[in-house]
């Protein structure tokens, strides 16, 4: 990374999200650049303007406004100098199928008040929701919502609090735990809905939204949130950020695996370093980079995600004022679960919608001309997986939405609307590049949020970051503003890494080595270091290897590179000098090893195999043993198994990619007479038996490479088993797939590494204490039984 104060920074999208990254970003020395498609600034808060009438066209409420006093201060200013937060009052107007109204907001005795009207016997049951609420908000929004979650170790640390927050609950189960009247439980599980998610399948997690809302209660700003908007542009610009609008960003340039540049339009071509993209994550992957740099978000990965429900959005206008119509009123449906479930599950809309009303002029009478009203209505309603022909049902449903109204809340209104206009799902996918027209991005059930959402630091591409609803912390304002401080704070930990070979290092890792990203997790932080930069060095001479297109020239750089290691200003020459390995040789092997494997290949026996994985990938592990800080000779052996038994699971995944390059691993004696590279490309599935054998050999070396843990210090043992763990289950998920496995590459199921991982956390391994004889290694192949998952070959 460079210095930032060299380095211009690209923000993709000017909603809340790009707006505060463009600030942080901006006080952090960056020079910072704003591209945005529409024709002003405020992306999903942009503003709507029909027959004088101003409306806000999306969010509505300010829930934290902490996070935007701090964008101020950046710069040395008052947010109140600028923009003036009103206090909202109530904060919604609930009211039920019976037309009882419930006026939420206020202090905590003013809701318990309102709750005894329901039933005086859930005012007690409130305190403890109120308490266990704050709990989470400690949890979830003060010590982890600024959090980067781009580290399963970040998320395994949560989990114990989690768990004992039962976090595992639903939102609908964690309410109706402490209330027993219906329509309390139905006003007290609505938080999920403002974020995309279904009550009853999202994480109770999400109830921390009424403690913050207690805690910080709820405003509006004076002229609507596109003064917000306005004022945080103009703060923007006073400090140097440069706004483009009306630029559409096409394609994210990605060259050895990081950013490069943008390009948009007609033509135009910028080259930069950092970009955050404020758009929809899936359609950042889809769209804006191509499929070859993306292992992680692949389509089909994108495909099998949970997207919120969509938004149907009346905005209407009267010629009369409804003094008597509070700022927010939810008005709710006969039915809940069955109404939640027909636009979640089963894709249908309903005729009975339950409503959201927003009536600005309530808190801020300017946001209506004298003597009228102005209105927006939100009706959920099912995402575009859900085939429904708009240009046709929209005019209906939006006459059917009046007709409630009317006989609910607005009396007579329908005489009295004299402009209005919808927005459906359609408007979400075209104009705000929302996938499925989503309303909120990826849904926010369990394996959606923290870890499991979209990360702020791309997995894929080195210099890309991500804000708005579909990463963590979530969607709703709060979440949105907060993930740019977490893109803050991932910046502020790479930047005490500039120019420092272990950054390389990592975004090398990051990219290419999920499985040992994962374990080095594990590791003590200096021997994760060390070991980071040896995983960078091996990949530096595998790209060297594999990626000139002229195989003599990569072959001669190889062989040569031996005596540039100790001088050379080269990426893989500085990193293997940071490793300070005292041995050599295990180097000098590697580089013949790879020097070999330039050209096309052809492994004939079994015994071929093996010494072509010592080479490649036992060498490796010869390196990583010193690393670690095994000083016992001994442990040598076991290491190098350990790196083949790794290599020959490769092998037998790689098949077809292999083929594809004229190279044959599996050794022709397992293999069907005569075959070929070519044959083997456009057939792999005839291969399957020499894979398969490929996998039991490579289990004979695991068994010892695992019997080896006992050469090495306590702290570094979990890191390796699970590196050799996870490798192990991909040759497991190869076999239990079965032939049609050689036809991609497979990976290990994420809720199976995680387990894994959850097992390295916490469960004991042996002592080790003395070297194994005979006796002791059958004890340990007891012991490690589980881990290698039968009983050793005899």
């Amino acid at each position: 990374m460079n210095s930032p104060a060299s380095e211009t920074a690209i923000v993709i999208g000017s909603g809340f999200g790009g707006l505060a990254a463009a600030l942080r970003l901006r006080a952090m020395g960056y020079e910072v650049e704003v591209w945005e498609r529409g024709q002003s600034p405020g992306g999903r808060a942009a503003v709507f303007e029909q027959d004088g009438f101003t409306y806000d066209a999306g969010p509505t409420v300010i829930t934290a406004p902490f996070l935007f006093d701090e964008l101020y201060a950046l710069f040395g200013e008052k947010r109140e100098d600028h923009v003036e937060f009103l206090p909202v009052k109530p904060w919604y107007r609930m009211v039920d199928w019976n037309q009882r109204s419930f006026d939420y907001g206020g202090t905590e005795a003013e809701v318990r008040s309102e709750i005894a009207k329901f039933c005086p016997e859930d005012a007690a049951g409130y305190g403890k929701l109120l308490e266990h609420s704050r709990l989470l908000y400690a949890a979830g929004f003060t010590r982890l919502g600024d959090q980067p979650f781009h580290r399963l170790s970040t998320m395994l640390k949560c989990v114990p609090a989690l768990l004992r927050l039962r976090g595992d609950r639903t939102v609908w189960q964690f309410v109706c735990r402490y209330l027993k009247d219906d329509s309390l439980r139905r006003f007290f599980s609505i938080q999920p809905l403002l974020v995309g998610g279904n009550p009853f399948n999202t994480s109770s997690l999400y109830s921390l939204i009424h403690y913050l809302e207690i805690k910080s209660a709820i405003w509006y700003p004076r002229g609507g949130t596109g003064q917000l908007v306005r004022s945080l542009v103009a703060l923007a610009e006073r400090h140097g950020v440069r706004f483009h609008c009306d630029r559409t960003v096409t394609e994210i340039e990605v060259q050895a695996g990081r950013v490069v540049a943008l390009r948009a339009g007609a033509g135009l071509r910028k080259s930069c370093g950092l970009v955050v993209a404020n758009n929809d994550p899936p359609d950042v992957y889809r769209r804006l980079i191509a499929p070859m740099h993306r292992k992680m978000w692949t389509d089909r990965r994108l495909d099998r995600l949970h997207y919120s429900m969509g938004l149907f959005v009346l905005y209407f206008g009267t010629d009369r004022t409804y003094p008597d119509v509070a700022h927010h009123t939810i008005l709710f449906s006969e039915r809940y679960r069955e109404l939640l479930d027909d636009i979640f599950k089963h894709g249908k809309l309903a005729d009975d919608p339950s409503l959201y009303l927003h009536r600005p002029a309530a808190t801020d009478p300017g946001m209506a001309p004298p003597g009228r009203d102005a209105f927006y209505v939100l009706a959920p309603v099912p995402n575009l997986k859900t085939a429904i022909d708009w240009d046709v049902v929209g005019p209906r449903y939006a006459a059917l939405i009046l007709e409630q109204l009317e006989k609910r809340i607005l009396p007579d209104l329908r005489s009295h609307v004299i402009s209005h206009f919808f927005v459906t799902p359609h408007y979400f996918s075209d104009s705000l590049l929302s996938a499925q027209g989503s309303g909120f991005s990826i849904s926010p059930i369990l394996t959606q949020s923290a870890w499991f959402r979209f990360h702020n630091k791309s997995e894929d591409v080195a210099g890309l970051y991500f804000v708005g609803a579909g990463v963590h912390p979530g969607a709703g304002l709060p979440g949105v503003v907060t993930s740019a401080k977490v893109v803050e704070n991932i910046l502020l930990e790479e930047g005490e890494k500039v120019n420092n070979d272990l950054s390389d290092a990592n975004q090398v890792l990051a990219r290419h080595g999920r499985s040992f990203h994962l374990a080095a997790r594990f590791l003590p932080a200096q021997k994760r270091d060390r070991a980071t930069c040896l995983y960078a060095f091996c990949r530096e001479l595998d790209d060297l290897a594999d990626g000139s297109e002229n195989q003599a020239t990569a072959k001669a750089e190889l062989l040569t590179l031996r005596s540039a290691l100790p001088t050379a200003d080269r990426p893989a020459c500085r990193i293997y000098r940071s490793l300070g390995l005292n041995d050599d040789r295990p180097v000098d092997a590697l580089l013949a090893a790879l020097a070999n494997d330039t050209g096309p290949r052809s492994i004939q026996t079994k015994d071929e195999l093996v010494r072509y994985a010592h080479g490649v990938a036992g060498t490796v592990g010869l390196m990583m043993t010193e690393i670690l800080g095994a000083t016992d000779p001994a442990a040598g052996p076991h290491a190098l198994d350990l790196g083949i038994a790794m290599q020959l699971i490769n092998i037998a995944r790689d098949v077809r990619d292999d083929s594809r390059l004229a190279r044959i691993y599996l050794p022709q004696e397992w293999l069907p007479h005569g075959i070929t590279a070519e044959s083997l490309a456009s057939d792999p599935v005839s291969a399957w038996p020499a894979v398969r054998q490929s996998i039991q050999l490579a289990e004979e070396y695991f068994i010892s490479g695992f019997i080896g843990l006992h050469y090495l210090p306590n702290e570094s043992r979990r890191g390796i088993w699970l590196a050799g763990r996870v490798y192990r289950e991909i040759g497991q998920e190869i076999l239990r797939l079965g032939p049609t496995a050689v036809l991609r590459r497979t990976v290990v199921p994420k809720w199976r590494r995680i387990t894994l991982a959850l097992r390295c956390m916490w469960s004991p391994f042996p002592p080790f204490k003395n070297a194994p004889d005979t006796g002791h290694q059958a004890r340990l192949h007891i012991a490690l039984g589980d881990l290698c998952g039968r009983h050793p070959p005899s």
